[in-house]
């Protein structure tokens, strides 16, 4: 729970519905955005591979929730990088969250 206690509030998931061929290709997009520590306010990406291969969760940890919106709208590697996720998913839902302390 360092996230929380550092303040570390905002997060966002994105998971896309995809064929299973194009599980590494979605993988290899969101890797193309170059590192995460350059991108101000994010503060830890995570990708998870979903065993079926149809999905592939780009979790994005947040300093907050301005931070994220600030990024994405000022940051065209962003907008890109979804655009070319969106060229190869059937789906994608993307949803914002607020990490919660377990104890």
């Amino acid at each position: 729970m360092a996230d929380v206690a550092a303040g570390h509030r905002g997060r966002q998931v994105v998971a896309p519905g995809h064929r299973p061929e194009r599980q590494q290709a979605v993988i290899d997009v969101i890797r193309t955005a170059g590192d995460p520590g350059a991108v101000p306010g994010l503060r830890r990406v995570h990708l998870l591979r979903g065993l079926d291969g149809t999905q592939v969760v780009n979790q994005m940890l947040w300093e907050s929730r301005e931070a994220f919106e600030q990024a994405r709208a000022h940051l065209p590697v962003i907008e890109r990088i979804r655009a070319e996720v969106e060229r190869l998913v059937e789906k994608a839902v993307t949803e914002v969250y607020e990490v919660v302390p377990v104890s």
